[in-house]
């Protein structure tokens, strides 16, 4: 009937009201929740900047850890040079805060931040360089990486991280092979636990325990023979080569003269 059908439509307006009352409370709660947006002209919009700089607190709960080791390695380096620490230059550069953090995350993009920390704590002078000249000696120390030496580059330098601080362009002048430096970088972190000078330490002993080995071996002791020299006295001696030269009429004198016109005759064949 006509009652009953304006019935309903009273009935139903407030239900819709209801509805739209509801709809719009719960728009307005997800905005809240959303990060706010704001839109440069000329640029797509992009959310607001949430975290503070380098060296500050963040704000997103998934960099808590990463700021922490920013923290620990800032702190490591303060403990090793606090002078430049306190003053926040080294050698007329900035050292502040933001900058030996900012240096610390350059260093963790390039070998991950556990290792980055861990090298900082064997060597702090690593956060005094630059990231980007650091990357460019990795990337050189990488590409000497055979097919069987893969990962042999990331090894070396966490054993001897100042392998870091020398420039690609001396490594490109030098041109040393990966294998020596790794087998020096295996010696260094082998030495470490002794100290600072731990590692002069160990060469001059060695080279004195050298020279305890090899005097009685070439040399003799107590003037007894040497070792060579019994070995070899029974052996009929050897001629001597400047005696051979002379029984045959050379005069080893006087191939000296030789030695001038030599490089003058070398000095113009290079001209030419």
């Amino acid at each position: 009937s006509p009652m009953t059908s304006q019935t309903a439509h009273a009935m139903a307006k407030p239900c819709q009201r209801r509805r739209l009352w509801a709809v719009g409370c719960l728009g307005a709660y997800l905005l809240g929740c959303l990060p706010s947006v704001s839109f440069v002209p000329g640029t797509l919009p992009r959310a607001r900047e949430s975290r503070r700089s380098s060296g500050g607190i963040r704000a997103f709960p998934w960099d808590t850890e990463g700021n922490a080791k920013a923290e620990r390695a800032y702190a490591i380096l303060s403990k090793q040079f606090p002078e430049a620490a306190a003053s926040g230059l080294y050698m007329g550069k900035s050292v502040s805060k933001d900058v030996i953090t900012g240096r610390f995350e350059g260093l963790g993009q390039i070998l991950g931040q556990d290792i980055a920390l861990a090298m900082v704590e064997k060597e702090p002078i690593l956060l005094l360089g630059d990231s980007s000249s650091q990357r460019q000696s990795f990337e050189f120390l990488k590409s000497l990486e055979g097919e069987s030496q893969k990962g042999l580059a990331l090894e070396t330098v966490q054993k001897n991280p100042r392998l870091l601080t020398i420039p690609a362009f001396e490594y490109e002048r030098t041109k040393p092979s990966l294998d020596s430096l790794a087998s020096a970088a295996g010696a260094i972190d082998f030495l470490r636990p002794l100290g600072e000078f731990g590692l002069a330490v160990a060469i001059f002993g060695g080279f004195i325990a050298l020279l305890v080995v090899l005097r009685p071996i070439f040399y003799g002791v107590g003037g007894w023979p040497s070792l060579v020299g019994a070995l070899t006295g029974g052996l009929p001696q050897l001629p001597r080569p400047w005696e051979v030269a002379q029984s045959y009429g050379i005069n080893l004198a006087s191939l000296v003269a030789l030695i001038p016109l030599y490089q003058v005759f070398a000095a113009f064949t290079k001209r030419k």
